[in-house]
């Protein structure tokens, strides 16, 4: 796991050149503490850049940028090709010749021999990367499946830039964009911001299973995007070849798990896992005891407040797994002193709560490994979540009205909304309003009441015609957003910060392509969803272990808002900025302190006003439209 940056600027001097690079590669340095380089095309002006984590080929064979034995083509890689000893023999079988043992030699030589795409096509892995042609001319970018591993990029003063990590763009001197006011549109009804925006006018996030192409020689250095990898065509075709059973579906799952779990073992360094006792994490850790020699090693964040706490839970699979277990119990006060680096750890405005105890588990783990594996990923590719369930029989319900029945209805409630004065009947008028599930799940989930806090609110379409109409929609949409945008984000950089390497093996895309062909009913039974996953764990731990409500890793925010982070938070609600209208913070800050709990809504609020302070010395940074 390494951070990467770069940028094309054929004006660029050695000394200008090297001196900005290194500031960008210095900001990674979290991403990769073990060592940096930087090299430099005076002909083109391209410079790249590497901060690296050495996992596998400690030596120096492994470092980067790589260059190719020819000296025409240079690489900068971020990530793990969990099958590169397979890709290596493929390549020794034709003639290449190796001279280290690094996954990112099999990468160079991959793209050499089979061309960007179909090398792209052939890896199993997580990953961000640029690669360089220099008879071509071109700089070509791209990002794994899932976008396990973050890739910005955008064009500044005429100069293409992109990093791992914005902060890293943010440290040149071509740097000055705006914040874009769509995006915090989008942050404040969803939390974080969606790919391909990113906070700021004109920088993007990289789609996942995208690559991008940049003419050196063009003025204006715009990229062209290409798609490698769709989930929703792969997830499309999966539906056609739907599993016959739920055994079938088991036994499947099971010998596709059990492969990535091996391959994403692999590594020169100690390796351990998240554990919170759940149906994921302890399918994970179970797979990994079933493959490994010696103990798992274990970690697990713990809360003295009971309706939080999963600890225990998690020390019982530990024990039962015969697992090397170790754990963390977060006060308020462990919070409260890492509130303040929040906006440095992620970078743009993000405010998924569980961000802390997160950050506080990778922080213990890497005192005793490099490397970990979770859980994530296991809701959204096989039905987990209760809400899905709940929404499908909402929508069954309203779909067995009639249309012209659902308006009159609609109407009524809307007139009983405007007497009484009651949410209840709104909600309800609204809920007959909805032309599919996928739009009613979508609004119930992400309500846009969150906008009415903009000084100047803006209006959100999300696009949700590509979804189908069934209740895969649902899944698929969490994927696209919340998965890659919240979950993949959240674990990235709180792992990233503590220069700990975090490994999914739910999304090998291989495991996933065939998850998307269990039909959605097969994974739930009286309302309990991951049945696939359910009983496959079954094998490992016993059922009383892990048979328990969902908690997800939830934070007592709301409580710690009213106690221990009341001055911090206050401080922030009464700083004012131009972006927020402060009416409209003041009244929801008033509305939490009577009892009623708004802590999503102001979290977020808090966590924008921290990252805009701490990034920027200012709140007046300038706003865009676009």
């Amino acid at each position: 796991m390494c951070g990467i940056a770069g940028f094309i600027d054929p004006s660029a001097t050695r000394v200008s050149a090297e001196s900005t690079i290194k500031q960008m590669v210095g900001r990674l340095h979290h991403r990769g503490p073990d060592s940096a380089g930087h090299w430099f095309s005076e002909h083109s002006g391209v410079v790249l850049g590497h901060a690296r984590l050495a996992v596998v080929e400690l030596s120096p064979l492994g470092a980067q940028p790589m260059l190719s034995s020819c000296g025409q083509y240079s690489l900068v890689f971020n990530g793990e090709i969990y099958n590169f000893q397979e890709l290596r023999q493929e390549l020794e079988g034709v003639g290449v010749n190796f001279i280290g043992h690094s996954d990112t030699e099999v990468l160079l030589n991959g793209f050499i021999r089979w061309g960007f795409e179909q090398t792209l096509k052939k890896t199993v892995g997580m990953f961000a990367l640029a690669l360089y042609d220099q008879m071509e001319g071109r700089l070509k970018l791209a990002r794994d499946r899932f976008g396990e591993k973050p890739l910005y990029y955008g064009v500044q003063q005429g100069v293409f830039l992109f990093a791992s990590e914005l902060s890293s763009i943010r440290t040149t001197p071509y740097f000055n964009a705006p914040i874009c006011e769509q995006a915090l549109a989008e942050y404040l009804v969803y939390t974080r911001v969606n790919a391909p925006r990113s906070i700021f006018r004109d920088i993007y996030k990289l789609n996942p299973g995208h690559w991008l192409s940049v003419d050196v020689g063009t003025s204006d250095q715009q990229p062209t995007k290409h798609c490698y990898w769709d989930v929703h065509q792969v997830a499309h075709e999966a539906r056609k070849r739907p599993a016959a059973s739920r055994q079938e579906a088991i036994a499947n799952v099971d010998s596709l798990l059990l492969q990535s779990v091996k391959q994403q073992m692999v590594a020169d360094v100690p390796l351990g896992a998240f554990l919170s006792g759940g149906i994921d994490s302890s399918l994970v850790v179970a797979a990994m005891q079933s493959v490994s020699t010696k103990p798992t090693k274990t970690f697990s964040i713990g809360f003295h407040e009971p309706d939080f706490n999963e600890a225990e839970h998690a020390a019982k699979v530990a024990n039962h797994l015969g697992c090397e277990h170790t754990e963390l119990y977060v006060t308020a006060e462990d919070a409260l002193a890492l509130v303040p680096r929040m906006a440095q750890v992620y970078d743009e405005p993000f405010a998924d709560s569980s961000q802390l105890p997160t950050f506080l588990v990778s922080q213990m783990a890497r005192k005793h490994v490099t490397v970990t594996l979770s859980g994530d990923g296991g809701d959204e590719l096989f039905g987990g979540y209760s809400r899905y369930e709940t929404l499908a029989n909402r929508w069954r319900s309203i779909n067995k009205i009639p249309p012209y029945a659902r308006t009159i209805l609609a109407s009524l409630l809307g007139g009983a909304a405007a007497v009484t004065g009651s949410n209840k009947f709104d909600v309800r008028k609204q809920w007959l309003q909805m032309p599919n599930l996928i739009t009613l799940y979508e609004e119930s989930v992400y309500p846009k009441q969150m906008l009415s806090l903009m000084e100047n609110p803006v209006a959100l379409s999300p696009a949700l015609t590509h979804l189908p109409l069934d209740e895969s929609a649902m899944l698929l949409h969490d994927i696209d957003s919340y998965m890659v945008e919240d979950i993949l984000v959240k674990v990235d950089r709180a792992a990233m910060a503590n220069s700990l390497e975090g490994r999914i093996p739910l999304l090998d895309h291989r495991l996933a392509e065939y998850a998307f062909s269990i039909p959605y009913q097969m994974n739930q039974a009286d309302g309990v969803g991951k049945q696939v996953l359910r009983q496959l764990l079954y094998r490992y731990v016993p059922q009383d272990l892990v048979d328990r409500p969902k908690r997800g890793f939830a934070v007592p925010v709301a409580k710690w808002l009213r106690g221990p982070l009341r001055e911090w938070a206050e401080a922030l609600i009464h700083s004012p900025d131009a972006h927020l209208n402060q009416t409209r913070v003041i009244q929801l800050w008033k509305l939490h302190l009577s009892g009623k709990d708004m802590s999503r809504g102001l979290w977020t609020v808090l966590m924008f006003r921290d990252w805009l302070r701490s990034s920027t010395g200012s709140d007046e940074l300038a706003i865009s439209n676009a």
